[in-house]
């Protein structure tokens, strides 16, 4: 049950939390941020592994109730926390505004040369 607990909980959890942080950020318009690191997402990635080892540790302990609640405390804590800081990125694009990456990238490049001259 351990093994499941660290898969399920912590593993998928965690490719959960950054596929949606990659979409969240790609289709709003923020992809400079794939280029640094997330201090929320850090924070998150800390909690969630975090609580798949006390869900693991749980399995092995008289005291499992205490562990799996306090881990997922933790899951929510860093649900929380990712949300706080990643959902305020969705937004509703500017119907006028061409925001694929192509034409994104496009610009950018204009602007880059434009800088350079």
């Amino acid at each position: 049950m351990a093994g499941l607990h660290v898969v399920f909980l912590g593993g998928f959890s965690l490719i959960t939390f950054t596929v949606a942080t990659r979409v969240v950020l790609g289709h709003s318009g923020h992809e400079a941020l794939f280029e640094t690191r997330l201090p929320s997402l850090q924070i998150a990635t800390i909690l969630l592994l975090t609580g798949a080892a006390m869900r693991a540790f749980g399995d092995f302990s008289p005291a499992r109730p205490h562990w799996l609640s306090h881990a997922s405390y933790l899951w929510i804590l860093a649900a929380g926390i990712w949300g706080f800081n990643i959902l305020p990125k969705v937004r509703i694009p500017d119907p006028t505004e061409d925001l694929s990456c192509s034409a994104r990238r496009q610009r950018r490049a204009a602007q880059e040369a434009s800088s350079r001259s």
